[in-house]
């Protein structure tokens, strides 16, 4: 379990461009394998869209949009 645990960051690892936050470090403590990724400074999605939850579909658009252009890239 460990080893795929660490096979998957291996591979969020070789995901590159906006949108793909890279893992720092794979670490266990305890029981628990957890690995680090880095700090991305800016607002949380919930906090985007209800600061623009007037401005209608476009900004909730957009956001889904990149969100499938990434799943798209893993898939690659």
């Amino acid at each position: 379990m460990l080893a795929r645990f660490v096979d998957e960051a291996k591979l969020v690892g070789t995901l590159g461009g906006p949108g793909f936050v890279q893992p720092v470090d794979v670490s266990k403590a305890r029981s628990h394998q957890y690995y680090t990724m880095e700090f991305i400074d800016g607002t949380t999605l919930a906090d985007l869209l209800r600061a623009t939850q007037q401005q209608g579909i476009e900004v909730p658009l957009e956001v889904s949009l990149q969100i499938i252009h990434g799943l798209t890239e893993i898939e690659s």
